[in-house]
């Protein structure tokens, strides 16, 4: 009788560990991280749990949305960055929210526009050292000859 009663308990538990998902332990590491409001962490803790078990729709709806909250993370904080004057800052958050969420017109939109500031600075800059004669004067080489 009392080895029924183990041998039953034995099977009860191997069915329950065999009925988990295969990806809880990611699962449950990635919600913490979301809770913490680290996406990227999140969202590579809702990759992992996704790769082993491809077919829990938990899993692939979480790891969806969680890729849309990281790349609006981005781009918020590109837009800080650009705010403050970091432009190259700002594109690299554009550009790491449209490799994450490729779905992302805005992230892209972002980028170009950040480029473009980019782009229109350095023109400036090059135009403002053009005209400002520099400071060192050339030695005339004509008075070398005599």
């Amino acid at each position: 009788m009392r080895r029924r009663i183990i041998l039953t308990l034995c099977a009860v538990t191997g069915l329950f560990a065999a009925g988990c998902p295969k990806g809880n332990d990611h699962y449950k590491a990635a919600r913490k991280a979301e809770d913490l409001q680290d996406y990227d962490t999140a969202l590579q803790y809702y990759q992992k749990a996704l790769a082993s078990d491809p077919q829990n729709a938990d899993y692939r709806i979480k790891y969806n949305q969680i890729r849309f909250e990281a790349g609006a993370y981005h781009i918020k904080k590109g837009q800080d960055l650009r705010e403050k004057g970091d432009l190259q800052g700002a594109a690299a958050e554009f550009q790491r929210a449209a490799t994450i969420d490729s779905s992302s017109a805005v992230a892209v939109q972002e980028f170009r526009a950040t480029v473009d500031q980019m782009s229109d600075l350095a023109r400036k800059q090059d135009e403002a050292a053009r005209s400002q004669p520099s400071g060192r004067s050339r030695p005339c080489l004509c008075a070398a000859r005599a």
